[in-house]
């Protein structure tokens, strides 16, 4: 029992982690450091790929899979605009 609580606890404290950077990337990308920005949804974006498999519930994996999109996508926008470039914005729309 314990086992199986240690392994349970492992993909919570990553999707913490995950959590975590998602947070961060959105205060940078208010106060305007979309480079930074972007690294940290990216960051967010591969824990997240990382732990999916990790979790028994087809509904958890899921609405990890949908923040994991997301991600991708706010990574592609941020980008977008620190390097001023539309073809990030387009990449965007694909991630989604």
């Amino acid at each position: 029992m314990i086992t199986k609580l240690l392994d349970e606890t492992d993909p919570r404290r990553e999707y913490c982690t995950a959590r975590v950077a998602l947070e961060e990337a959105k205060i940078l990308d208010r106060i305007g450091d979309h480079k930074s920005s972007s690294e940290k949804y990216g960051q967010a974006s591969e824990v997240l790929q990382k732990i999916i498999q990790s979790f028994e519930s087809e509904q958890a994996r899921r609405e990890i899979r949908l923040i994991m999109t997301l991600s991708k996508a706010w990574q592609m926008m941020t980008l977008a605009e620190a390097e001023e470039s539309p073809e990030h914005y387009i990449k965007s729309v694909g991630a989604i």
